[in-house]
């Protein structure tokens, strides 16, 4: 019985502690807009190749999360939020 009390006053700290890692990871990404040209004459998937392109320069777990917006339309590009050193590497 005496580490419960230890327990549940600990916890509220670690939880602290855990989100502002979280908070500080996010407000670490910026969106940037990546201008790759005009679209390609042939069939060709914007989607796909954009993901290819941040998969490897991408720290965290899901390329989906990072891509903010495919432009597959007026121009081929993409918008994701990146951190300095993503951007760097991109």
């Amino acid at each position: 019985m005496a580490s419960s009390p230890i327990f549940l006053i600990l916890s509220p700290l670690i939880s602290t502690v855990i989100i502002g890692i979280s908070n500080e990871l996010h407000e670490d990404r910026k969106v940037y807009i990546v201008y790759m040209g005009a679209l390609p004459k042939r069939e060709y998937s914007p989607l796909k190749h954009h993901h290819s392109i941040l998969r490897p320069v991408v720290d965290c777990s899901s390329v989906e999360e990072t891509l903010f917006h495919s432009y597959k339309r007026s121009f081929n590009g993409f918008a994701a939020k990146l951190t300095a050193q993503e951007q760097q590497e991109l």
